[in-house]
């Protein structure tokens, strides 16, 4: 009796660390806006707003992608993004491969923050866009 209430409790266990394995959030942009260099000078613009989906997986991974068709660096490409989490802050903080975009994500305000700042360190005529926005987001 004691191995079948033992597999019994490990078996919900099993299914609760499943189901906590991958987070999936619908996020709306809120506001956001950049700099873009022209004519030797930087040029601020408000981004279109668009949608993102992240997935977060056990592994601290996360993917963002971006849903809607506005134009923006993202061009609807899957970003997979490696990510820390910060147990006091209860936040994921989370970087693109080449370290050039940045997520921080509070699953209980539900916010996202987005930054891209590549191009503050261009110093010639063709610069990637400087960016930042926020995200309001639902988790699915």
């Amino acid at each position: 009796m004691t191995r079948l209430l033992t597999a019994i409790t490990l078996f919900f266990l099993s299914i609760g660390i499943y189901a906590q394995e991958k987070q999936v959030w619908a996020c709306q942009m809120e506001e956001g806006s950049m700099l873009r260099w022209e004519n030797n000078g930087w040029q601020l613009l408000r981004i279109t707003p668009y949608n993102v989906l992240l997935t977060i997986n056990a592994e601290l991974t996360l993917k963002a992608e971006n849903t809607g068709t506005a134009k923006h660096s993202y061009g609807g490409h899957v970003r997979n993004l490696t990510c820390s989490f910060n147990n006091f802050l209860n936040q994921y903080s989370c970087l693109n491969s080449i370290r050039s975009e940045h997520y921080l994500f509070d699953p209980d305000t539900e916010k996202l923050g987005y930054s891209s700042l590549t191009g503050a360190l261009g110093n010639d005529d063709k610069r990637d866009d400087v960016g930042a926005a926020t995200f309001n987001c639902t988790k699915f």
